[in-house]
């Protein structure tokens, strides 16, 4: 994306300047989970209602939802977090203000939904495309609601101890910036070797010092 707006011609700054002001007011913040919320309950119910398979339906729901968790990781670590990326300032002021509503303007939602019904059509066909988007997009949605908590609910007031490792698993995030890229799931931190935890972190506090005032932080 960066290479193709510098071979347009588009100044980079430019466009990470417009989408850090759009994305970072409360507006922007409450229609994102308008839209995110009513697309992903329009596919899934004209998946549904199109497939003619409740099984086939249901696996192209969860093969959507899958696929969301490979690229919410991939974005994560191989696009926010790219030195060349213009999306880079805008995450790492998240990183500097976690507190802050930040997310994508609600526009994108509308200019991207039209590929991303092609491409869910092409690869599950257009019976199943439906379903397979919904699932994707429930997966996108239950990302930004988890990710709102995690920076909204404190991990002491947490009443189970899988939700507090869940939520520790972000703060060491927000400390080293380079492990836990996964918000819904670790699946793909675990696959891809990037998965770590606080004991960890402290192990390798003599190699390399994390943020650990962050992670506290946010207890």
């Amino acid at each position: 994306m960066t290479s193709m707006l510098r071979a347009m011609g588009v100044p980079v700054s430019y466009c990470a300047n417009v989408l850090s002001r759009m994305s970072t007011t409360r507006l922007n913040y409450i229609l994102s989970y308008l839209f995110e919320f009513s697309w992903a309950c329009a596919f899934t119910i004209v998946g549904c209602l199109a497939s003619g398979s409740p099984r086939a339906a249901a696996l192209c729901f969860v093969s959507g939802a899958l696929v969301f968790s490979f690229v919410e990781y991939g974005i994560h670590r191989w696009w926010f977090h790219s030195p060349a990326s213009f999306m880079t300032p805008i995450h790492l002021a998240h990183h500097e203000d976690p507190r802050k509503p930040t997310a994508l303007p609600c526009v994108c939602t509308i200019v991207l939904m039209p590929i991303f019904w092609f491409g869910f059509a092409f690869a599950f066909g257009l019976k199943n495309g439906s379903a397979s988007l919904g699932g994707f997009l429930c997966g996108y949605f239950l990302y930004s609601l988890i990710h709102h908590a995690q920076h909204s609910i404190r991990i002491n007031q947490l009443p189970l101890r899988w939700m507090r490792l869940w939520w520790v698993a972000h703060a060491i995030h927000h400390g080293r910036g380079d492990a836990n890229f996964g918000v819904t799931t670790p699946l793909w931190d675990y696959i891809l070797g990037t998965h770590t935890t606080r004991a960890r972190v402290r192990e390798a506090a003599n190699e390399r010092r994390p943020k650990l005032d962050q992670i506290e932080g946010m207890r």
